[in-house]
């Protein structure tokens, strides 16, 4: 920024008309804008503060209650995860074992070129 303000084109051209501009301007925030915003400060301040405990009595809930439950229950998830997981593959090989088997039944000469294994038959069903 301090480049650009130093170009001999802005020095020209830019900076006179930001001065008069600003020159002109000045007034108008001094007799509106300025008391406008301390006006402002003063309703928002009390409100920002209250925003800011409330924020933080939030962020230490949350690190003291809320994440270390989720880090139980997902450790919990992931422990049950292979029982369920099993549970499905057992389910689905009952499901299928039955439709390959009866495919093998009637076409012996194919059967040995059906999927045994679970994946292979679920990729081809």
């Amino acid at each position: 920024a301090e480049s650009v303000k130093q170009h001999p084109i802005y020095v020209q051209h830019v900076a006179p008309a930001v001065g008069k501009a600003s020159d002109m301007v000045q007034p108008h925030v001094d007799t509106y804008l300025s008391p406008a915003m301390e006006k402002a400060r003063s309703y928002a301040g009390p409100a920002l503060d209250v925003a800011k405990g409330a924020a933080t009595t939030a962020s230490a809930e949350v690190g003291n209650n809320v994440v270390p439950a989720l880090r139980h229950a997902s450790k919990r998830a992931a422990s049950e995860l292979p029982k369920h997981w099993e549970t499905a593959q057992g389910g689905l090989a009952r499901s299928l074992d039955p439709i390959f088997h009866l495919a093998g039944k009637a076409s012996p000469k194919h059967a040995k070129a059906l999927p045994s294994h679970l994946w292979d038959r679920v990729a081809m069903h």
